[in-house]
C-alpha cells in the first residue's frame, strides 16, 4: 500500500515539476498540455499540423512601443537595471489600431517574458540579437494573432547598481 501511494505522489510531483518547468521557461505551459490534462483536447496525434499563413507585408506601419524597463535581481537586490526598446511591424493600419488598442496587455505579456529571460540570465546586455527578437515576436504573436510581420528589439542601456 505504501508504494502505491508514493508510486502517486511520485507521478504528482512529476507533472507538477514539468509544468512548473514549463512555466518559467516558456511564461505559460503548453496550451495542449493543459488542455489534455483538462481532459478537453485529444492526444497530440490527431494535432493539426499546419503552420499558420505568413503575414504579407507590402508597405509596413510601425508601432515604437515605451522602454520597458527590467530589473536584473542578485541575491535578492537590484544588479542591473536594463531598458528594452521594441518596435513592431504591421502589415495594416488597422492591425496597429488593435495593437494600441491592447497595449497594456501586450506589454504586461511582453515584461513577463522579459523578466522570466532576466531570472535565467538570458537578457542581453546591449544591442539586440536574435534571441531577443524570437521571444518578443513570439509574445507579440500570441497576443495579436499572425497580424504582426516582425519586431525589432534591442538593450537602450544597462546600468550597473
Amino acid at each position: 500500500m505504501r508504494f502505491i501511494i508514493i508510486g502517486v505522489l511520485l507521478l504528482v510531483l512529476g507533472v507538477g515539476g514539468y509544468v512548473g518547468y514549463m512555466s518559467f521557461v516558456k511564461g505559460t505551459p503548453p496550451a495542449q498540455l493543459l488542455a489534455q490534462l483538462q481532459g478537453k483536447a485529444p492526444p497530440s496525434e490527431a494535432k493539426d499540423e499546419t503552420p499558420p499563413p505568413e503575414a504579407v507585408v507590402e508597405e509596413g506601419v510601425f508601432l515604437k512601443m515605451p522602454v520597458l524597463n527590467v530589473s536584473v535581481f542578485d541575491q535578492g537586490e537590484i544588479h542591473r537595471l536594463v531598458g528594452i526598446q521594441i518596435i513592431l511591424e504591421f502589415p495594416k493600419e488597422e492591425s496597429k489600431t488593435h495593437a494600441v488598442s491592447i497595449m497594456p496587455v501586450l506589454k504586461d505579456a511582453m515584461l513577463t517574458r522579459l523578466y522570466h529571460l532576466a531570472r535565467l540570465n538570458m537578457l542581453p546586455t546591449q544591442g539586440t540579437g536574435m534571441f531577443l527578437k524570437n521571444n518578443m515576436l513570439d509574445v507579440a504573436q500570441a497576443q495579436l494573432g499572425n497580424t504582426v510581420a516582425t519586431v525589432t528589439a534591442y538593450a537602450t542601456n544597462d546600468t550597473e547598481q
